[in-house]
C-alpha cells in the first residue's frame, strides 16, 4: 500500500494498491483520510498495524517567521486503525515538523524541525517523549528515510550561505530562501546515538537547487527538490 500527502481539492492522506506485476506499475486508489480543519501534512508513515501519521509543518495561526525563530508551529498527527479521524500526538510540538521516520521495530519516531535544523527521537506513544536530539545540522534538513543499512538519510540546503543572506532566519521567506541557489549536503544518521557524517556534498548549482531528500541507491545518492523538475544523482561517501 502506498500512502501520499495531498493537497489542492482537499487536504488528505490519500491510499493506493500497488500492482508491480506488469511492464509498468499501475496505482489503484483505494480511498483518503482526511486532515483536520485548517490542518496541510507534509511527510507520511504508515505502520504494518494500519496506523498511519503525519506531520504538519504550520498548524492554524503560526507562521514560517515563526519557525525561522525556533518556536513550535508543528505537530505530528495519529491515526490508528478504526478511528475516525486524526489525533494530535501531543508532545511532537516542533518549529515546522517536516520529515517523518520510525524505527524499524515501531518504537520510536524521527522528526525533522527545519525551523531548529535537527532531527528528534520520541517514543511512539501519546503523548510522546522526546529521547534524543542530532546536533544543529549545518543545512536544512528537509525529509528523513529509513536506508537499507538501517542508518536515517536526509539533506537539505546549506545553511551559512552569505550570499544568500547566510542561515536562514525570520528575515527569509519561502520564495527568497528558493529564489537563492545553496550547496546541498547529505548525511547518514546512526539512530542510536543520532551522530551524523556526511555522505554527499554539492556546489551551489543554478540547475539544481533546493534540496529535499537523499536516497541511498547502491553506491549512488539520489537528491529531490521542492522547486525543480528533475532529480540529481552523486556517489555515496562511504562512511
Amino acid at each position: 500500500m502506498l500512502h501520499v500527502v495531498g493537497h489542492g481539492a482537499r487536504e488528505a492522506i490519500e491510499a493506493f494498491e500497488v500492482d508491480s506485476s506488469g511492464a509498468a506499475p499501475v496505482l489503484k486508489w483505494t480511498g483518503c483520510i482526511p486532515l483536520p480543519q485548517g490542518m496541510a501534512g507534509n511527510s507520511v508513515v504508515a505502520l504494518a498495524d494500519g496506523t498511519v501519521l503525519t506531520t504538519v509543518l504550520f498548524l492554524p495561526g503560526t507562521t514560517f517567521a515563526d519557525a525561522m525563530n525556533g518556536k513550535p508551529t508543528g505537530v505530528v498527527l495519529e491515526r490508528r486503525p478504526g478511528a475516525a479521524q486524526f489525533e494530535v500526538v501531543r508532545g511532537t510540538e516542533l518549529a515546522a515538523n517536516n520529515g517523518l521516520e520510525v524505527s524499524p521495530d515501531g518504537s520510536e519516531l524521527y522528526v525533522v524541525s527545519s525551523g531548529l535544523r535537527t532531527i528528534v527521537a520520541f517514543t511512539r506513544s501519546n503523548p510522546a517523549k522526546q529521547l534524543r536530539s542530532t546536533r544543529t545540522l549545518p543545512f536544512t534538513p528537509d525529509n528523513v528515510h529509513l536506508g537499507p543499512d538501517g542508518l536515517l538519510y536526509t539533506a537539505g540546503m546549506a545553511s551559512d550561505v552569505p550570499e544568500c543572506g547566510g542561515v536562514p532566519g525570520p528575515q527569509h521567506d519561502l520564495q527568497k530562501l528558493a529564489a537563492c541557489p545553496r550547496g546541498s549536503i547529505a548525511v547518514a544518521i546512526d539512530r542510536g546515538t543520532l551522530k551524523d557524517t556526511v555522505v554527499l556534498q554539492t556546489p551551489a548549482l543554478r540547475t539544481f537547487s533546493n534540496v529535499t531528500l537523499v536516497l541511498p541507491v547502491g553506491t549512488e545518492a539520489w537528491l529531490g527538490t521542492f522547486s525543480g523538475d528533475r532529480i540529481a544523482i552523486g556517489k555515496l561517501r562511504r562512511r
